[in-house]
């Protein structure tokens, strides 16, 4: 999903992979957070109980992956600035601001 959010930007450069994976990180993470009331009330109580751990195993593996560094900066980001000008920041300078 942020993969195709910056797509979606129209960018023509290219992001380091540290700075990119870490903001589409910081993305799933608050897509997988707001996740949590909107489950489909069609579920069973067991389909909603299986969904609610992977929904918490997928957020921890963020946090503890291969980007969980710039997967913090990124975050920190968004919740400081919001998405819209941690974007633009990345845009011009092409890093993560602090």
């Amino acid at each position: 999903m942020g993969h195709a959010l910056i797509k979606l930007q129209g960018w023509t450069f290219i992001l380091e992979r540290k700075v990119e994976e870490g903001i589409c990180e910081a993305i799933a993470y608050e897509w997988l957070k707001y996740t949590v009331p909107n489950f489909d009330p069609s579920y069973t109580q067991k389909e909603a109980a299986i969904a609610e751990w992977l929904r918490i195993k997928e957020m921890s593996a963020i946090k503890t992956g291969r980007y969980a560094a710039e997967f913090g900066e990124a975050h920190r980001a968004i919740k400081k600035y919001g998405l819209k000008r941690t974007l633009k920041h990345v845009a011009r300078w092409r890093n993560i601001p602090e």
